[in-house]
């Protein structure tokens, strides 16, 4: 019944700690034993909810064990060090390549770590999509990387991210370069 009001609720309500902390327990007794299809009904216990320090220990020491329980670290609400750290770890030993734009959005903060691999813009765009940094702050970064090359994922992205801003940007950057 619960995760039927998670799953159906226009938003994902935010619990109290308390209540969040026994969500937490029933998940983890039952992430290992159930089906898959089990895990992930489980997994929308604890979806966008705010965990302890402890209890993020707990995902990072298990993340390899479960795709619902990878999905709560890579998709966690805001930044937290403890999973910054692990997507560092994740991201420099390449763990995860299938993945990598949600682990470089792990890293994101103030700016693109120096560490991370530019090669691939239209994977940093985004990454820089989906970190959880303030909108004028991702704004300004997928700003500065665009380019010409890359304006069919910024494009995408700018819908996505509902930020016409990012449109007009292009447009006058491609104005500017035809005027010049």
């Amino acid at each position: 019944m619960l995760r039927a009001i998670v799953r159906n609720s226009p938003e994902t309500p935010h619990f109290e700690p308390e209540t969040v902390r026994l969500l937490f327990r029933i998940y983890k007794n039952l992430i290992f034993r159930v089906s898959e299809d089990g895990q992930w009904a489980a997994s929308v216990l604890i979806k966008d909810q705010l965990l302890t320090d402890d209890e993020i220990q707990w995902l990072v020491k298990n993340y390899k064990q479960s795709v619902p329980l990878l999905n709560r670290l890579l998709l966690y609400p805001e930044h937290h060090p403890a999973i910054a750290a692990w997507a560092g770890k994740v991201y420099r030993d390449r763990e995860l390549p299938d993945r990598e734009a949600e682990v470089v959005a792990l890293l994101i903060q103030d700016g693109i770590p120096s560490y991370a691999d530019r090669s691939n813009t239209d994977l940093i765009l985004r990454a820089v999509s989906r970190a959880r940094i303030p909108d004028a702050v991702k704004e300004a970064l997928l700003k500065e990387l665009s380019q010409r090359e890359n304006y069919g994922t910024l494009l995408d992205l700018a819908l996505g991210l509902e930020m016409p801003s990012l449109i007009r940007h292009m447009i006058a950057e491609v104005a500017r370069a035809e005027a010049a």
